[in-house]
């Protein structure tokens, strides 16, 4: 997908149509600490965040600003054996808006998850949830590097 990793710029009244951010800027809310892993040149930027150990429950947030209108979010993680159910909301929202299950019975860098959404509001807190786990996983992983999001 060209031009996802450009960085994050925003200016105070600018029409802001793309934005995209390392998860490393995010705060866990719930759960354990964050853990940095570093890969090997098979995951881009070489990092993945997540919680660790992983638990069902953990959560993290990270704050946006961009112009209200509908948008493609993506994220940029790993895809494994162990992994869990992650859920995104927006601000105090209770219904998700996107649910991406983490499992593939086959390790994967460099997986790109994405959802259509609406962003209401031009300062928006984007929460990760983990909320179970695919009934073959064997645990609750869920490995974030970046997010996005691109006007449609």
């Amino acid at each position: 997908m060209p031009g996802i990793f450009q960085t994050n710029v925003f200016n105070q009244g600018e029409d802001v149509r793309y934005i995209s951010k390392f998860w490393n800027e995010a705060v866990v809310t719930a759960g354990n600490a964050f853990s940095t892993f570093n890969t090997d040149s098979g995951q881009y930027h070489n990092f993945e965040m997540f919680n660790e150990p992983p638990a069902d429950g953990d959560s993290s947030e990270l704050t946006i600003e961009l112009t209200p209108g509908d948008y493609v979010m993506g994220l940029l993680g790993v895809q494994s054996g162990i992994g869990g159910i992650q859920e995104i909301y927006f601000d105090a929202d209770v219904v998700p808006v996107a649910i991406f299950d983490r499992y593939d019975p086959v390790f994967a860098n460099n997986v790109m998850f994405s959802a259509n959404v609406t962003i209401v509001n031009p300062t928006t807190v984007v929460r990760s949830f983990t909320n179970g786990q695919n009934p073959a996983s064997t645990d609750f992983y869920v490995s974030t590097t970046r997010i996005w999001f691109t006007a449609v």
